[in-house]
């Protein structure tokens, strides 16, 4: 329950807060089954820390999908290094916000992705950014394909996700209004259309990936 009350008491303020100083749009919230049963997958691109709340700003609070479960990185695999960061970004806070990690080295999709596989049985909505980390537009584009076995597994489908806005984004340059923020829902995807043509141990992997290219071309 307190992702649902965190994430309940909070939206209204991050939306606020993101039309204002980030100019914030929504578009394709149409292809958004909130009137269908069953779990839902939303994958996006990841430029910054403010992805995730965006996310959650323009999808429709108290609704069938609400509120969001995100598939996060164990505490210890982020290396960040600011004091902020190391203060605000503790265990509790991430279970606050719904932030559940994966069982990282566990090299088993089942294993370390177990927790949000039973959350999308149950029903929920689970966030993942198939890139793992910020994506840095001169290194190369990777995927990991979770996203695409946590589909096949559950039969969710998957909505694409385009964030735009966040490149360089800082405190103080949100603060100052120097980003046009949007977020953009795209058709659902099913594993089967992701999966189509893809043999092998890596089908997960490179499916992931022609998802990802697909995000970046919305």
């Amino acid at each position: 329950m307190l992702p649902y009350v965190w994430q309940s008491g909070t939206w209204l303020l991050g939306y606020v807060l993101l039309r204002f100083f980030g100019r914030f749009t929504v578009s394709g919230t149409e292809n958004i089954p909130y009137s269908q049963k069953g779990g839902l997958i939303l994958a996006a691109n990841h430029d910054s820390d403010l992805d995730g709340v965006m996310l959650l700003a323009g999808f429709a609070p108290f609704s069938r999908h609400f509120p969001l479960y995100y598939v996060a990185k164990s505490r210890g695999d982020y290396a960040w290094d600011d004091s902020l960061r190391k203060l605000i970004y503790r265990s509790w806070f991430f279970w606050l916000i719904g932030a559940f990690p994966v069982v990282t080295k566990a090299r088993d999709y089942a294993l370390s992705l177990a927790l949000h596989e039973r959350l999308l049985h149950d029903g929920h909505t689970v966030a993942i950014f198939p890139e793992g980390s910020f994506y840095k537009k001169t290194a190369e584009l990777k995927a990991r394909g979770g996203v695409v076995y946590l589909s096949e597994q559950t039969k969710c489908p998957i909505i694409p996700v385009r964030i735009t806005g966040t490149d360089d984004i800082s405190i103080a340059s949100f603060l100052l209004r120097k980003h046009t923020l949007h977020v953009h829902y795209d058709v659902p995807k099913t594993s089967a259309q992701l999966l189509e043509g893809e043999l092998g141990p890596d089908r997960y992997k490179h499916a992931a990936l022609a998802l990802m290219k697909h995000i970046y071309s919305l």
